[in-house]
């Protein structure tokens, strides 16, 4: 019995393939979706949610992960909101009165800014109502997840697919065999083994 390459090549790409998926449906069952809140902190107010996923440029922002009671992981940003000095200058409101619109602060990475970051960050805590709006995202984020992974899949199928296809017609062509078979015509040995 002779040893058929295109045979191996084919069984080759296939368990590639089916390595693939496999990966696929294990990063699949085992991740989960990116769910983040971002929060505008000004002293005075308590934390409120906001329209825009990102910070402005002279603002403080803080990172906190917090797992809701049915366990669905949430990124908090804390958006710590700069405010403008008669000066020009911009400045992390560490205390003030919202009645009258006074605040005092500190430049975004003082000290004074980093103690009172890390103490609102720390006892930051997600609403019954917000956590609840959050899990109920929870599902639709991991569906539209596996619906992106989908796609990757396939575009790995057909990219495996087109590469092993390649590789066989030109191995073929140096070895002078027509496409679809897997010997010459003219070989001895491949007659003998279809007959």
């Amino acid at each position: 019995m002779q040893l058929n390459v295109f045979e191996g090549a084919r069984r080759i790409a296939k368990l590639v393939v089916g390595l693939w998926i496999a990966g696929w449906c294990i990063v699949a069952a085992t991740s989960e979706p990116y769910l983040s809140r971002t929060y505008l902190v000004v002293p005075g107010h308590p934390p409120t949610s906001a329209k825009s996923d990102s910070c402005e440029v002279e603002d403080r922002a803080d990172w906190k992960t917090i797992e809701t009671k049915n366990g669905t992981t949430v990124h908090v940003r804390l958006c710590f909101i700069a405010l403008k000095a008669t000066d020009g200058t911009y400045f992390i409101p560490t205390e003030g009165d919202p009645s009258t619109h006074q605040y005092s602060g500190r430049p975004k990475y003082d000290k004074e800014v980093d103690a009172y970051t890390t103490a609102v960050t720390s006892s930051f805590a997600l609403s019954k109502a917000d956590e609840e709006a959050l899990d109920k995202l929870y599902w639709p984020e991991k569906w539209k997840q596996i619906s992106d992974g989908s796609r990757w899949v396939g575009g790995g199928i057909l990219a495996i697919w087109f590469v092993a296809m390649i590789v066989g017609w030109i191995v073929r062509g140096f070895m002078g065999i027509p496409w679809g078979q897997d010997r010459r015509p003219d070989d001895p040995k491949g007659r003998a083994e279809d007959s």
